[in-house]
C-alpha cells in the first residue's frame, strides 16, 4: 500500500534536547512500515540531520520519502514556556494537513497513520481532514498525578499540571478529536489509563499496543515467570 505517515518527532538519533523517545519511537515504528508499503512521512525539520546520516547507513530506508516541515521562525519562541511545545504542534499539524492533501493529490493514498506525537488529546488534522482511511496511534496521554503526590510538587509544577490537566479536558472536547475517533479505522493505545478516556462506542476499534521498549529477546530464557516472595 502506499502510507502517508504522519510523525512529528521521527529521528534515529533521539534529539536529546527535544523529544528522545518520541523521536526514536517515531523513526523505529516508519521502519517497521517501510518494511512491507510505501511510506511517505511528514516531520520536523529539526529531525532532517539525524534522518539523512541514517539513511547513508541505512539501505532499508532509502525507499521511505521524507518530507520536512517546519513553522515560521518567529513561532520558535513557543519552545521556551511551559505548554509552548504542544501549542507549536498544534500549529504545525495544520500545516502538516496542507501539506499532505498536495501529496495525496500526486499520490492518492490507501492509509495515513498519525505516529508521533503519541497524544491522544491533541488529535490529527491529517487523520480528521484528508480523505482516505486512517491509523491512530500508538498514543498515550490518559494518565494524571495521582492527587495524594501532587505535594511534592513545586508551585510552579502544580500549576504546570493543572494547565496540562485543563489543556486535556479542552483537546478531548475538539470537533477535530471527535472525527480522528469516528473516521480511524483502528485507534491504538498504550496503557489502560488512556484506554477509557476513549468513548464507549469506538472501544470495538481501539486496541492495545505498548510501548515499552523490551521484547522477550531481552530477557534471558524468553518470557520471565513472576515471583511470589
Amino acid at each position: 500500500m502506499k502510507v502517508l505517515v504522519s510523525a512529528y518527532a521521527c529521528n534515529p538519533s533521539g534529539s536529546l534536547h527535544l523529544h528522545p523517545g518520541e523521536d526514536l519511537t517515531g523513526w523505529r515504528i516508519v521502519g517497521q512500515i517501510g518494511r512491507f508499503h510505501d511510506v511517505w512521512v511528514i516531520t520536523h525539520e529539526y529531525n532532517r540531520k539525524g534522518v539523512e546520516e541514517a539513511l547513508k547507513t541505512d539501505p532499508s530506508a532509502r525507499t521511505i520519502k521524507f518530507h520536512f516541515l517546519k513553522l515560521p521562525i518567529w513561532l520558535k519562541w513557543l519552545y521556551r514556556i511551559e505548554f509552548g511545545q504542544r501549542i507549536y504542534y498544534f500549529l504545525w499539524q495544520f500545516s502538516a494537513w496542507r501539506l499532505a492533501r498536495r501529496l495525496n493529490a500526486k499520490v492518492r493514498f490507501d492509509l495515513a497513520h498519525h505516529v508521533t506525537f503519541g497524544n491522544d488529546w491533541i488529535a490529527s488534522f491529517i487523520g480528521a481532514y484528508l480523505p482516505v482511511p486512517f491509523v491512530w496511534g500508538p498514543v498515550g496521554g490518559g494518565q494524571r498525578t495521582p492527587r495524594p503526590l501532587l505535594g511534592e510538587y513545586t508551585l510552579y509544577g502544580r500549576f504546570a499540571e493543572a494547565f496540562r490537566n485543563a489543556a486535556q479536558w479542552i483537546g478531548r472536547r475538539m470537533h477535530v478529536r471527535r472525527l480522528c475517533l469516528k473516521k480511524a479505522k483502528a485507534f491504538l493505545v498504550c496503557n489502560r489509563e488512556t484506554m477509557m478516556r476513549i468513548p464507549d462506542r469506538y472501544k470495538g476499534k481501539t486496541f492495545y499496543f505498548p510501548v515499552n521498549g523490551f521484547s522477550a529477546e531481552d530477557f534471558p530464557g524468553g518470557e520471565r515467570t513472576r515471583r511470589n516472595d
